[in-house]
C-alpha cells in the first residue's frame, strides 16, 4: 500500500468514527498536588522497631540500605472526592521482590492493604533500576 493511499484511508477513518459518535471520553480527578519528604526507616515508623532478622545490631546497614533504595522525595495528590495518591520512587528493584504496601491512618493501629501501580521503569543511572509506585487510599 502507498503512503498516500494509508493516509487517505487514516484520515477517512478518523472521520467516520467523529461522525458515528465513536469516541472514547477521558475524566481526570481535579484536586491538588504536593511535593512532599518520604521519612525513610529501617525500623518501624511507628514503633520505631527494627523488625528484621538483624536486630538492633544490624541498625545502621539497614538505615543505610534503605536510605540508599528509597528515593526522599514524592508526590502527594489529594483529590477533591477525599482520595490520597502518594508516588515514590525505588531503586535497586532487580536485587529484591515480592514488594508490598500499606497505609495507616493517623491515630490508628492497624496497617491496611493498599492499591498500587507501576508507574514507570527506568535506568537512571547504568544499572540503577528504578521504580515508580503510586499508592492509593481513601481519606
Amino acid at each position: 500500500m502507498s503512503r498516500k493511499r494509508g493516509r487517505f484511508i487514516l484520515i477517512l477513518m478518523t472521520i467516520m468514527l467523529y461522525i458515528t459518535g465513536c469516541y472514547i471520553s477521558v475524566h481526570a480527578e481535579s484536586g491538588a498536588i504536593y511535593s512532599c519528604t518520604i521519612n525513610r526507616s529501617y525500623g518501624n515508623p511507628v514503633t520505631g522497631e527494627v523488625e528484621d532478622s538483624g536486630g538492633e545490631s544490624s541498625y545502621a546497614t539497614g538505615q543505610g540500605m534503605v536510605e540508599s533504595a528509597v528515593y526522599s522525595q514524592g508526590l502527594m495528590e489529594v483529590t477533591d472526592s477525599g482520595n490520597y495518591y502518594l508516588t515514590l520512587r525505588l531503586s535497586l528493584l532487580d536485587y529484591t521482590s515480592g514488594h508490598t504496601f500499606a497505609v495507616q491512618n493517623v491515630g490508628d493501629s492497624g496497617w491496611m492493604d493498599t492499591a498500587t501501580a507501576v508507574t514507570a521503569n527506568v535506568v537512571e543511572v547504568p544499572r540503577i533500576y528504578v521504580c515508580r509506585y503510586r499508592l492509593s487510599t481513601v481519606s
